[in-house]
């Protein structure tokens, strides 16, 4: 597993070509170095940037704080990696404990090798949907790295809680289950269905153990955005009273047509989870209601039964990520299932074997053709990029949003964005050359302000945008396409009418004070006319000038 883990992380390419979430991950980290609160807190995600925060610690010994801010915004990509090189590396070594810890159990290779089956699913599963090959879930920096160390050391501690032959092991192992548990739901909000589990199984007096101390955890691992919690509140409100994606979308806990699309996707892309988790659930529940009082089979449709709400959840709000965490409860699944129902037959020891050896070919070979296709794609970015450079190498090249991206620069700016503008100032010292365009307002920045093209254009020969197949009509900008190409096109800067715009819309504020409305509202809609962004604010000046006349 870890050289194919080394292989899809050099086959990845740099983080900046997949700014989102690593770069905000990232300068939110920093954001904790120098005593604000974190911006990025929605996953909530903070045990990632906690982590973050002392590995910069650690790698700076004897440096101030504002020196490490310094130090790490000159190499972003250089502490990604070490980020990320921690995170994978942990959950090697805890996987490959867990296994050790299951083979002392019960001295079967088989049962071992059955737990770490989740970890080879993680080598290929998408860290977001795109039509390119981006880093796969193990090698990006975001909250799914320490989910699958959450996630093994929480079905270490359920199987100990089987295992468990005292009230003092059982308690202790509730004990850490609360603990682990809170760092869960802090490090992805839809860990909360796994929480059943134990609150199933244990019984009144320990359930409260647990309770209390996974939300004692939980406001441990998340003391960097405490003064958010009602902004936390907020968004988990609209995320599960909204039926789109991000909060978006019209109001209602489900949109059915969505879900069961979402749920067909998920039985097509990762149908024997889907389908063994339904099985083991139905069967279980057909066991209990014949009144088998076995402790697998309870333990069995605790895990199952959490599995599919885990799935129910993510088919709400479909990615490809947010299935790692219901996967990761399979390594306790499987195990189970093999050893309460399979390991006595010889026949379920072959079944099992055979089983193993194909699951792990499949993914094998697919990481191998993933890794390839990505290494395929980043040549042909850097070969595209290399041209670029060298046939616009007088030119200010400015980058936006897109997948990928083929600015270095712009992941500076999306870190930035996405940490409350902390560190402008750090980054205007560092790089007050660099520019970006934001490709939503239609303006181009530095890390301090706006920029007007208008400006811009005579100090310069030329000005480019790299970026995606982008509709520049909208807005104040006249462009020409000068290169198309597989990932990314470069459009050049003819002439800008945003100087102006911003000029009439300015002076309509001032006409709007003063009382002058006509005058206020017919220099609003020449602002208007000259495509003036963002459109939202002129269209609210337009609407606020009306009202005045109305009245």
């Amino acid at each position: 597993m870890a050289g194919l883990l080394v292989l899809l992380k050099i086959s990845s390419g740099p983080y900046w070509q997949n700014v989102d979430p690593s770069y905000a991950y990232l300068f939110n980290s920093l954001n904790l170095v120098k005593g604000l609160a974190s911006h990025e807190f929605f996953h909530p995600g903070t045990t990632v940037q906690i982590l973050a925060l002392w590995i910069f610690k650690i790698m700076n010994l004897g440096h101030t704080n504002a020196d490490i801010v310094n130090r790490v915004l000159s190499a972003p990509e250089y502490y990604l990696n070490l980020i990320n090189i921690f995170m994978v590396v942990s959950f090697c070594l805890l996987s490959a404990a867990f296994a050790a810890y299951v083979f002392r159990k019960t001295t079967d290779w088989i049962a071992a090798v059955l737990t770490q089956i989740p970890l080879l699913a993680f080598l290929v599963l998408k860290s977001f949907d795109s039509g390119f090959p981006i880093p796969t879930v193990v090698v990006n920096v975001s909250p799914d790295p320490m989910l699958i160390c959450v996630g093994i050391i929480y079905n270490w501690l359920l199987l100990n809680l089987y295992f468990s032959k005292t009230g003092r092991e059982e308690f202790w192992t509730v004990f850490w289950l609360g603990i682990i548990g809170g760092m869960g739901l802090a490090t992805r909000l839809t860990f909360f269905p796994l929480l059943i589990v134990p609150l199933i199984l244990i019984s009144w007096r320990k359930k409260s153990v647990f309770i209390v101390l996974c939300v004692a955890s939980f406001v441990a691992f998340t003391l960097p955005v405490l003064k958010e919690y009602r902004t936390l509140w907020y968004w988990i409100n609209a995320l599960s009273f909204h039926t789109g994606v991000y909060a978006s979308g019209k109001n209602g806990f489900i949109d059915f047509s969505s879900f069961f699309i979402n749920l067909k996707i998920m039985f097509i892309r990762y149908w024997f989870f889907m389908l063994f988790g339904c099985l083991v659930w139905v069967w279980s529940s057909w066991k209990i209601f014949k009144r088998d009082k076995a402790k697998g089979i309870f333990f069995l449709w605790s895990i199952s039964f959490s599995v599919l709400l885990q799935f129910m959840m993510v088919a709400k709000h479909f990615s490809h990520h947010y299935m790692l965490i219901g996967i990761s409860l399979f390594s306790s699944l499987l195990f189970l299932y093999y050893l309460t129902q399979m390991a006595k037959y010889k026949i379920g020891k072959v079944i099992a074997g055979v089983f193993i050896v194909i699951f792990s070919i499949f993914f094998i070979v697919q990481s191998f053709i993933y890794s390839n296709k990505a290494a395929v794609m980043n040549k042909e970015i850097l070969e595209f990029r290399q041209n670029i450079n060298s046939k616009y190498d007088k030119c200010v090249s400015l980058g936006y949003y897109g997948q990928p991206v083929l600015n270095p620069e712009y992941a500076l700016f999306f870190g930035n964005f996405f940490s409350g503008l902390s560190l402008k100032e750090e980054l205007s010292k560092i790089y007050p050359k660099y520019l970006y365009f934001n490709r939503d307002y239609y303006r181009i920045y530095n890390f301090k302000d706006v920029v007007f093209a208008d400006d811009l254009l005579p100090q310069v020969p030329c000005v480019i945008f790299v970026g995606n197949q982008y509709d520049f009509t909208l807005g104040p900008y006249s462009v020409e396409l000068l290169e198309q190409g597989k990932y990314a096109n470069v459009y050049g800067l003819v002439s800008s009418n945003e100087k102006f715009a911003q000029r009439f819309a300015d002076i309509a504020i001032k006409e709007l004070q003063s009382g002058n409305f006509v005058k206020a509202l017919q220099l609003a809609l020449q602002s208007k006319k000259l495509k003036f962004f963002p459109q939202h604010t002129i269209d609210g000046l337009i609407s606020e000038i009306v009202k005045n006349i109305k009245n």
